[in-house]
């Protein structure tokens, strides 16, 4: 029986910067390698040397040799595996890490829906879209930087209204919010957005809770 996918045997490409990178860290010469090992060799790294974002530690934000090797600069732990199966040799099998619609966890949602489910303090919760809202003053401002229907003397909105326009200001902003080379991280150091949502970037599948942490029911 096949044992879970973090336990796989991968093989590096021999000879490459990330396998001298692998055994420098390790501080030995491998040739078997085991899945598990080589991401949590890469996450102590990142650890050991602060690579995140402090008040998002959840997303990675790497320097060198990292960077280069990965081609990447912001990443989200739970993508960090897709740029690091580059240097395994051989085809490696897509994993499925979350087999729950992405919907669950993206600002994505049709005129037809009618809630949003978002987890929220570690509990999966349903909002109602149609449900008023009043938006931190932080939001608000951002909000009302990008050119809306919404009226600025209204005090509440509803929240499809709310995350409908904070996902306009991202896409209004993407040149200069995203990275092209991982555009699943907003990069909002120095943005309205970072006052808002206390951060230095985040990744798409935390947009949900930041916005509902800087919103209050009417």
């Amino acid at each position: 029986m096949e044992g879970p996918w973090w336990t796989k045997s991968v093989e590096l490409k021999y000879g490459s910067q990330f396998y001298y990178y692998y055994c420098k860290q390790r501080g030995r010469i491998e040739n078997n390698h085991n899945l598990d090992d080589i991401m949590q060799t890469v996450m102590d790294h990142i650890k050991a040397e602060k690579m995140y974002d402090p008040r998002n530690p959840s997303i990675a934000i790497l320097g060198e040799p990292l960077e280069t090797l990965l081609n990447v600069k912001y990443c989200a732990y739970s993508d960090l595996l897709k740029f690091v199966k580059r240097h395994f040799r051989g085809q490696f099998p897509e994993i499925d890490f979350n087999k729950k619609s992405n919907r669950t966890y993206m600002v994505d949602f049709s005129d037809t829906d009618e809630t949003i489910r978002v987890y929220k303090k570690h509990v999966l919760e349903d909002f109602n879209l149609s449900d008023m809202f009043v938006p931190s003053k932080e939001l608000r401002e951002v909000m009302l930087s990008i050119e809306t229907r919404l009226d600025p003397n209204q005090e509440a909105f509803h929240l499809k209204d709310i995350f409908l326009t904070v996902k306009q200001y991202l896409l209004v902003n993407k040149t200069r919010l995203y990275d092209v080379r991982n555009m699943n991280v907003a990069i909002i150091k120095g943005e309205l957005l970072e006052k808002a949502f206390k951060c230095m970037c985040f990744g798409s599948s935390q947009l949900p809770r930041l916005v509902l942490s800087e919103v209050e029911p009417v």
